[in-house]
């Protein structure tokens, strides 16, 4: 009897620890070098707490495919494990039930939009001493994470991998790392040139970057709730999306080292009612200063040499657009597209080549 008794418990044991694990027959898989690809869930599979096994078929799992996931939005807790070494573009995107995640202690890429759209995570994300390298967009719209570390050994950060990380107050860097570091919660490379991502769920109504900063990099200040910010000379470049749909921002001042705002880089700062541009600026991109309904006037240095697509368009006060330059740079389509009706170009006397309207004024 205690022989029988002692296997009842050992097979108790097996199958509890079974039934943690989602069966691989629930799983769309490939094999490959004897490693397996997980592809995605097999036809009618209904699994709301995803745990990878480690093997199947005596080979080991190493990687999360291309949207394998994607848009599984009945998935609420995920578990990687420790075999794990690759994420793929898009694996989990838009599973936006997830509420957990542990990741494989081995991880060492996670890829662009892998966690895109995963907004009710809201605890704390743990990157293993493992991960080297964070793709573009990797954690996009994950609104409810409040604070991610990252570890020394990460090496590489794609553009944006926080972008629109609301809630996210707290963003450190390991110490030892060699390549980034934080301070006060701003990520920035290890020499401290270049601007990473603000933590967009601090509230602090003001921030002053520091003096060497010269790249801030795309979306970095993008959805924060900051009133005023104020830039260094040693500025150089301002990336895409850079301060897009900063609602509370009220005025900007561009240090004239910068020679060209990108694409969206004020898009929607619906309260943005001055903004002095560098003296040295070249090129505005599309949709640059896109909707900013409280800006009532500007003006354009004598060195703006180019203005693509829609660059003013649906600023509604926007009345005074004032050229300092003897001839109109080249321009996109539409540029004051959606003004206000009594809206004027202004232009130096000894002007050429504006005409009595330029573009549509």
């Amino acid at each position: 009897m205690k022989k029988i008794s002692c296997s009842l418990i050992a097979v108790l044991a097996t199958t509890v620890a079974f039934a943690n694990t989602t069966p691989s027959n629930l799983l769309s898989y490939t094999t490959s070098n004897n490693e397996v690809t997980i592809t995605g869930f097999a036809p009618h599979a209904n699994v709301t707490d995803l745990n990878i096994p480690a093997t199947i078929n005596g080979n080991p799992v190493t990687t999360i495919g291309d949207s394998a996931f994607d848009f599984r939005i009945h998935i609420t807790s995920i578990t990687l494990p420790d075999s794990i070494q690759t994420i793929e573009n898009r694996a989990f995107r838009h599973c936006d039930a997830l509420t957990s995640l542990t990741l494989s202690a081995n991880l060492q890429t996670i890829g662009s939009e892998a966690f895109n759209g995963c907004t009710a995570l809201s605890s704390h994300v743990i990157l293993p001493d493992s991960l080297q390298s964070i793709e573009s967009r990797a954690f996009q719209s994950c609104s409810s994470i409040p604070s991610i570390t990252l570890p020394a050994s990460l090496q590489s950060i794609g553009n944006e991998p926080f972008y629109r990380c609301l809630s996210l107050t707290n963003l450190t860097v390991d110490a030892n790392n060699s390549s980034f570091k934080s301070i006060n919660n701003v990520l920035f490379n290890k020499s401290g040139t270049e601007l990473h991502q603000y933590a967009l769920g601090l509230t602090a109504s003001s921030y002053t970057a520091p003096n060497n900063v010269e790249t801030i990099s795309d979306g970095a200040f993008s959805g924060s709730s900051l009133q005023s910010i104020t830039l260094p000379d040693t500025l150089h470049t301002i990336g895409n999306y850079a301060f897009n749909s900063c609602t509370s921002l009220t005025s900007l001042t561009l240090p004239d080292s910068v020679e060209s705002i990108e694409t969206s880089t004020f898009n929607g700062c619906t309260s943005l009612s001055s903004l002095t541009l560098s003296s040295s600026l070249q090129t505005i991109g599309n949709q640059a200063i896109y909707n900013c309904p409280e800006l009532t006037s500007i003006t354009l240095p004598a060195s703006v040499t180019s203005i693509d697509n829609e660059a003013f368009a649906f600023c509604s006060k926007l009345e005074s657009i004032t050229f300092l330059s003897s001839t109109p740079p080249t321009v996109g389509s539409t540029i004051f597209r959606s003004l206000p009706s009594s809206a004027i170009v202004y232009v130096h006397p000894s002007a050429t080549g504006f005409g009595a309207t330029f573009e549509g004024l």
